[in-house]
């Protein structure tokens, strides 16, 4: 009879003691739980990162070839450019020697003739010739004698008093200017040196 009163008992602490070890587990699973999230944020910041220096390294390569194209564009238009200025001058030389072939016969004339005529034709000859190939290249002479002086075209090196014409009147051409002229644009290359007329003081 009192074996059978204690062993409920005992199996009522029994129970007990297992149901108390139960609720201890409860924790550990928890923190478990906890932790592996944390792993997965983790993992996904990693991955967010890798991303963004792929991202990073991809923007890098692609300034790199901006880069050299823009280097290779520059080499090419500087290499173009002076083929361009090289072709310009040999254009303009081969529009001068012929010109300048006049005048050297024209000098060389001076020991087979005593004509001062001829001498005087071969000269004016040879000026228009170079004149006429220049103004083929886009090169005009400044000849502005008797035109009111402009000082984007016209240095003034002279005054005269002058009561017979209106002052800043140009007298006369002390040397010629230069004028490079491409479509209707026109460039300045030499102003014409002049003489320039004022009223008597």
């Amino acid at each position: 009879m009192g074996q059978n009163r204690h062993t409920p008992q005992k199996k009522q602490r029994q129970n007990g003691t297992e149901d108390h070890s139960d609720s201890h587990n409860l924790p550990e699973e928890t923190s478990e739980r906890r932790e592996s999230g944390v792993v997965e944020i983790e993992a996904e910041e990693l991955e967010e990162l890798r991303r963004k220096a792929e991202e990073l390294e991809e923007a890098r390569n692609q300034a790199k070839r901006i880069m050299a194209e823009f280097l290779n564009y520059k080499s090419r238009a500087e290499r173009n450019a002076a083929i361009a200025a090289q072709q310009a001058r040999k254009s303009l030389l081969l529009a001068i020697l012929p010109g300048l072939d006049d005048f050297i016969r024209a000098l060389n004339a001076l020991n087979s003739t005593d004509s001062p005529n001829d001498l005087k034709t071969g000269l004016e000859l040879a000026v228009q010739k170079l004149l006429e190939s220049l103004k083929k290249c886009g090169v005009e002479p400044i000849y502005p004698q008797g035109e009111k002086f402009d000082p984007r075209y016209h240095e003034a090196v002279l005054l005269e008093e002058n009561d017979d014409v209106e002052p800043n009147t140009i007298l006369d051409v002390v040397e010629p200017g230069w004028l490079y002229c491409e479509g209707e644009q026109k460039q300045v290359i030499k102003p014409a040196k002049v003489k320039v007329s004022k009223h008597p003081s």
